[in-house]
């Protein structure tokens, strides 16, 4: 039998006379209201009472039937005029139906739809009934506004009949170029007459894709189209339950019911979800808002706490990534509305108060866009071992250190740190409740991360948090003033904040104000069209936050804590260094040992001059042991952690709690491994995670 796609555009191929088999085909309309509500489960809508749907392809309206059916709000595009009018007609659609061309993108505003499904229509994409017509890019083009036209964290549903494995590759392909996550689960993939495959495009969140139905108790491994690792849903389906069925569709509506877990804190209740995880249990809270949305006439100042909330908070999707404005190449949901913290808890926590890490990530190189972020990993090697994990988001680059001439209040310095001492400090005051311990927090630091924390920990404002102790990995702050200066000087001459159209140059206040006239997406532009190898977003001195001017009075007012000092320093170090000539090199890392004199940055710069980029490793080698050794002059004990072997991808062991998407040498998950493991054991207590002391 010819494939309906290889007769013609749909649009001619459904016409009248196909579209009235629809009306009059039970079996046909049996088969698609099952593939219909399969969808519907796949899609894991967060809150089903207010979700509005978009049904692609909807055809006759049978699968816009079943979401009726279930009382979920939506509306439906097709190219189809007949079986548009059949849905009318025939099927008394009351709904919105728009005739269009999916091809040609999808005409909606952003974030308008709670979710989207698809019923055998996707693979007409994949055919060029003109010159004219790229497949690809038609694809990609309706991806890409499909994704523009979700919500944060919402998922897009697709039922269709891959032709052969090259065209299934395409789909998921495009579709991943366009920004979604996610694969391909394929339900009864042993049975010729029942196998079905669906696309599950997931807009934020790397999670365990459903599992694939097959008929039997324990669950078929299913395709994935990019190999990723995802999360457990822990799903298992009773085989005398057919999909579709009033007894299926009240088994699924009991399983929402029963789905997360409530936690009552001091702002409200917060609604997360339940994972099943090796034998155990973990309970992800994915977004907890920490203070109020710093947009608008919030933006560029300090975090405002967030308010009380009457109603239920659902934490169980991802919100957008911060924006940084340094990789515009890569597509991520990004918005300035993005102060939440993640958590991670063991179901075992609730009985006996476990240790906590706060981990701060590197916010420049890697911006935790949730794609980025592998949470299989936290939950098995943390959250399952009795470790409450928390991850929160901060405004880094121009939102969270703009640096103007002087603090004014419309863009006081640092708020990017003021973000993460609010966020301690709710977690502080509230992570009991999600059986944390407060008195045993471990700060944990990454790069550009360890930076922050390194400073937060030794600020007076924080002082009334029992920090328990800390892990840095290759941290060694930019301590003084002046560093994020130049950038955003360089902003604002690409933005004409500069001066006005006279050509007088504008006060701090007006400059401010034309800051923020611009959207993100400018602002982000200009971030990225200025940075070059010197340029530096980070905190500065400013008598609040950061009381300390330089290393010296940093060393003087640090408090001293259990610290696990990491780093990657390999002998020969050529990709992990700042690309600057040994001049420039000598001249930023010298002060943070306390040298300024000509004679030695000469000194310095004669001995880097035929490897500059291993002066690097040397000072944060350096740098390590003078930290280590100050704090336990002070009376506490520090462990350092060496990694001095060169590997491939130095990123993949560089964020032991993050994913990348290079595939780890066996060197590297060793590293990986060894790591992990001591850091655990630190967290806990244990013998310092048996380093060298």
């Amino acid at each position: 039998m010819s494939r309906p796609e290889f007769s013609g555009p749909p649009e001619l191929f459904y016409n009248e006379t196909e579209a009235k088999k629809y009306a009059g085909n039970s079996r046909m309309m049996e088969i698609q209201t099952e593939m219909a509500a399969r969808a519907v489960e796949l899609m894991a809508l967060a809150d089903p009472e207010t979700a509005f749907i978009l049904d692609i392809g909807c055809g006759s309206g049978i699968s816009g039937q079943y979401l009726t059916d279930e009382g979920l709000a939506w509306m439906g595009i097709d190219i189809s005029a007949p079986m548009l009018q059949q849905a009318k007609e025939y099927m008394e659609v009351e709904e919105d139906l728009i005739l269009g061309d999916i091809g040609n993108g999808l005409p909606f505003r952003p974030g308008v739809f709670d979710g989207a499904i698809s019923i055998s229509a996707i693979q007409w994409l994949c055919h060029a009934n003109r010159s004219d017509e790229n497949p690809a890019k038609r694809l990609l083009t309706f991806f890409q506004t499909l994704f523009g036209s979700l919500a944060s964290g919402a998922r897009a549903v697709f039922q269709f009949y891959p032709e052969n494995p090259e065209q299934a590759d395409l789909i998921c392909q495009q579709a991943n170029k366009a920004g979604f996550s996610g694969g391909l689960v394929v339900d009864f993939p042993q049975s010729t007459k029942a196998k079905k495959v669906y696309l599950v495009a997931m807009t934020s969140g790397i999670q365990r894709l459903p599992k694939a139905l097959t008929g039997e108790e324990q669950p078929q491994t299913q395709v994935d189209n990019a190999g990723r690792r995802t999360f457990n849903t822990g799903r298992k389906v009773d085989k005398k339950l057919i999909p579709g069925t009033r007894e299926w569709v009240e088994w699924k509506k009991q399983r929402q019911r029963n789905r997360g877990r409530e936690v009552q804190v001091s702002k409200g209740t917060l609604q997360g979800e339940e994972v099943k995880v090796n034998d155990g249990t973990v309970y992800v809270f994915k977004s907890i808002p920490y203070a109020e949305p710093p947009v608008d006439n919030l933006r560029f100042k300090k975090p405002v706490e967030i308010a009380n909330s009457d109603s239920v908070i659902d934490t169980t999707v991802y919100t957008s990534t911060c924006p940084n404005g340094f990789d515009l190449l890569t597509p991520q949901n990004v918005s300035e509305d993005c102060l939440y913290f993640s958590v991670f808890a063991n179901k075992n926590c609730l009985e006996k108060a476990c240790p906590v890490v706060f981990f701060v990530h590197d916010a420049i190189n890697e911006p935790l866009s949730t794609s980025d972020f592998d949470e299989l990993n936290v939950a098995e090697k943390f959250a399952f071992d009795d470790i409450v994990f928390v991850r929160p988001k901060y405004r880094s680059s121009i939102y969270g250190f703009l640096e103007v001439s002087k603090p004014i209040d419309e863009a006081p310095f640092n708020v990017g740190l003021h973000d993460l001492k609010l966020a301690l400090n709710f977690v502080y005051k509230e992570i009991n409740a999600f059986g944390g311990d407060p008195t045993k927090i471990t700060v944990f630091g990454s790069s550009y991360g360890a930076d922050l924390a390194l400073l937060l920990l030794n600020s007076p404002q924080i002082r009334h948090i029992p920090i328990y102790q800390a892990i840095l990995f290759n941290g060694m702050p930019s301590v003084g003033g002046g560093h994020s200066q130049n950038a955003t000087q360089n902003v604002l001459k690409m933005l004409k904040c500069e001066y006005d159209q006279d050509e007088v140059p504008l006060n701090s206040t007006e400059s401010l104000d034309c800051l923020y006239d611009k959207s993100t997406d400018e602002l982000e532009r200009a971030v990225f069209q200025t940075q070059t190898s010197e340029t530096y977003w980070g905190p500065r001195f400013d008598q609040d936050l950061i009381p300390a001017n330089d290393h010296e009075q940093l060393r003087d007012l640090w408090q001293p804590i259990p610290l696990l000092l990491i780093l990657y320093a390999p002998t020969s170090n050529t990709d992990h260094a700042p690309n600057l000539d040994a001049a420039e090199s000598c001249e930023i890392l010298l002060p943070y040992f306390g040298y300024y004199s000509n004679s030695t940055l000469n000194k310095c710069v004669e001995f880097y001059s035929s490897d500059n980029r291993k002066s690097y490793s040397d000072a944060l080698y350096a740098y390590t042991v003078k930290m280590a050794r100050m704090n336990n002059a002070k009376g506490s004990t520090s462990y350092i952690g060496i990694i001095g072997e060169k590997v491939d991808n130095p990123d993949k062991i560089k964020f032991f709690v993050e994913n990348a998407t290079e595939i780890e040498t066996d060197n590297e998950a060793k590293i990986i491994s060894k790591y992990n493991e001591k850091i655990r054991r630190f967290i806990k207590g244990l013998d310092g995670g048996k380093l060298k002391q």
